[in-house]
């Protein structure tokens, strides 16, 4: 995904919103049968990991720190103000639960089978936050706050983004949504 063929910053940022989406969806449906007593395939937690530390967490937030540490130096009403540190906060928590479920699953893969229950509880957490926490950024914060950065501040937050992006792997974390949502069918 190259992110200077968007019009905007937030153009890419949502198109990464619809994927992070559609990772959930296919989790939630795992949780389910999960709950259900079903068993799952081992490499599912590994995606999961994987996906949301490295996809959601490292690429995708990477790119909103940028924008929100922009915004942060404008005089933002005081509602976009109050958004951004709620997002900003958010952000943090999304981070956390992300390693706290990478350190369960490297727990479990190490043989403590406890660590099951840790790995279902993380991801519960993280699909509780993310689709607000993204609901939240395309509804209330993005495009009103294009409003405050210029034309070129937006071309010069594109190149950033693809600065931070060239190197990141958009198809393989693509690819881990589609097989996963083949596998759950």
């Amino acid at each position: 995904m190259n992110p200077t063929n968007y019009p905007t910053p937030i153009d890419g940022l949502i198109q990464e919103h619809k994927i992070i989406e559609s990772m959930c969806k296919v989790v939630e449906k795992q949780m389910r049968a999960i709950r259900e007593g079903e068993r799952i395939a081992l490499h599912f937690f590994e995606v999961v990991v994987d996906f949301f530390k490295t996809y959601g967490d490292s690429t995708h937030h990477g790119k909103e720190v940028i924008l929100f540490s922009k915004l942060a130096t404008k005089k933002l009403s005081p509602e976009h103000k109050r958004i951004l540190d709620e997002l900003v906060k958010e952000h943090i928590l999304l981070r956390q639960l992300t390693a706290n479920l990478a350190s369960a699953n490297e727990k479990y893969l190490a043989g403590a089978i406890f660590s099951h229950r840790a790995i279902v509880d993380c991801i519960q957490q993280l699909l509780d936050l993310q689709l607000p926490h993204m609901e939240k950024e395309e509804k209330h914060f993005f495009y009103p706050c294009l409003k405050y950065l210029t034309q070129e501040e937006q071309t010069l937050i594109l190149r950033e983004f693809w600065e931070f992006d060239r190197l990141m792997i958009h198809e393989k974390y693509k690819q881990s949504v589609k097989t996963l949502e083949a596998e759950s069918l």
